[in-house]
């Protein structure tokens, strides 16, 4: 969800809210509750990254902060060569949601969200190193489960005995993770979660886009081993 960060609490004993070892399932509109004013913004996102989707895409991750432009990173493969695609929106698309064209027409925003420009950039990356990323991707994702209590269970007296509500906290970042007909978020995770390393993977792809230098390269490979390492002391 964006904007809105969603919490999960215990309703009798809360647990730790954002230390999570694994990604969580993306909300859907056919969620009983789903915020449907999501999808047209989604949608928006999605369109203006195009270049993050297709066939020769094996990962991506879309960030969306609550207080800056849309951004996100794709690692590709076509004909044996690897790639990090990497793409920022110049101003903020959520801006558009819930405006009428006239509300529209009174800010810096362009009328139409399509022709807000989209910084672009594309690095090669070595073949050993970008099937190590993608494979994070996928164990990561496959991993990807509801958080434990959040089903709820009713007692014979038609009241929750236990699970999970669903409370509207404060602002932070969404981040959304997918690869192989797979999707997982996750949402303003910790520094040292996987979650949150995989997100450091992911921003050392894009600071490497966006400037191939050695140090850049050797960030990556050093966020990917950690953690690798990580998840191999977690089996």
């Amino acid at each position: 969800m964006r904007r809105s960060a969603i919490a999960f609490l215990l309703l009798s004993l809360a647990t730790p809210a954002f230390a999570l070892d694994h990604l969580e399932p993306e909300r859907s509109s056919f969620d009983t509750k789903a915020n449907l004013w999501d999808v047209d913004y989604n949608d928006m996102v999605l369109t203006n990254f195009k270049d993050l989707s297709g066939h020769d895409v094996v990962g991506r991750m879309i960030g969306l902060p609550s207080f800056h432009h849309e951004y996100g990173v794709g690692l590709s493969i076509h004909l044996g060569e690897w790639k990090v695609i990497a793409v920022e929106s110049k101003m903020q698309l959520w801006g558009y949601y819930g405006r009428t064209p006239a509300e529209i027409a009174e800010t810096h925003l362009p009328p139409d969200w399509r022709d807000i420009p989209v910084d672009r950039c594309e690095k090669r990356i070595d073949s050993a190193l970008g099937a190590r990323i993608a494979n994070l991707w996928e164990v990561m994702l496959s991993a990807t489960r509801f958080q434990e209590g959040e089903a709820v269970r009713w007692g014979a007296d038609g009241k929750p005995q236990s699970g999970r509500e669903i409370i509207v906290g404060g602002d932070g970042e969404t981040f959304h993770f997918s690869a192989s007909r797979m999707a997982g978020t996750t949402w303003s995770p910790a520094p040292d979660s996987p979650p949150g390393m995989l997100v450091d993977v992911a921003e050392a792809m894009i600071a490497y886009c966006r400037n191939d230098s050695p140090r850049n390269l050797a960030a990556i490979e050093q966020k990917t081993a950690a953690l690798e390492h990580k998840l191999d002391e977690s089996k």
